[in-house]
């Protein structure tokens, strides 16, 4: 799955959410996905290629990335 692509899809699947809203905090570039005031996905370009960043358990995360090469870490979401 290629970027535009999967912004789409992580789109519909946030917005089926009851409380999850959409704002620009950080710029016209980065949209930003809140639950109950807290952060769960990011959608940027980075390097010209569209990206999705997503909040998920530490444990959960090294093993997505040890499975997926194209899965990195986004060190803003380490909170």
């Amino acid at each position: 799955m290629q970027g535009a692509n999967i912004q789409r899809i992580a789109i519909k699947a946030a917005e089926r959410l009851p409380t999850a809203a959409s704002s620009y905090p950080f710029g016209p570039t980065h949209q930003v996905y809140k639950v109950c005031g807290k952060v769960f996905l990011l959608l940027t370009v980075l390097r010209g290629v569209p990206i999705i960043t997503l909040k998920c358990q530490p444990q959960q995360a090294e093993l997505h990335r040890a499975i997926y090469p194209s899965i990195t870490a986004g060190y803003h979401m380490n909170k």
